[in-house]
């Protein structure tokens, strides 16, 4: 049987090599993010890495990939401040909230698929963002007050 967790505390290569369903995906543990309270729905799953996907339709996109459990990982899909999902007021007041200073912030939304009448759709949660402070490397799923935000926001 095959161990899905990697034993980061025994390794001297920070550097890990995962195949998932977007093929082989390199992590490096030296650039863990912790998520303190863990992901929402999941208190327990708090050490992930970010990666790049080489695969061509999810260029603009990211893995959260699960450090503990290797079979965890999360389609994401990186934003900036000012963006066509959120307002970035919102995202100001987020951060405000959060203690994270915006120019320390990156953010996620966490994408999926979905099949609708035109066919299989990629969609995002635009009301549960991920913000990540850079500095600290923590980050936390935060829930946006503003309920004109939709949790499957279908990607033009």
């Amino acid at each position: 049987m095959i161990s899905h967790t990697i034993k980061y505390e025994l390794r001297k290569d920070p550097f890990v090599t995962i195949i998932n369903q977007f093929g082989e995906i390199e992590i490096n543990l030296e650039n863990q993010i912790i998520f303190p309270h863990g992901m929402i729905g999941m208190p327990d799953c708090k050490h992930f890495c970010l990666a790049n996907i080489n695969v061509e339709k999810f260029k603009y996109f990211k893995l959260l990939q699960g450090v503990v459990d290797t079979k965890l990982s999360f389609l994401t899909l990186p934003i900036l401040i000012h963006n066509k999902f959120i307002d970035s007021s919102d995202l100001e007041k987020a951060c405000s909230v959060l203690g994270i200073k915006v120019e320390d912030v990156a953010i996620l939304l966490i994408a999926s698929t979905k099949i609708t009448d035109q066919g299989k759709k990629i969609i995002v949660n635009a009301r549960a963002p991920i913000f990540i402070d850079s500095t600290a490397k923590t980050a936390i799923q935060y829930v946006i007050p503003e309920t004109k935000y939709n949790i499957q926001h279908i990607i033009d």
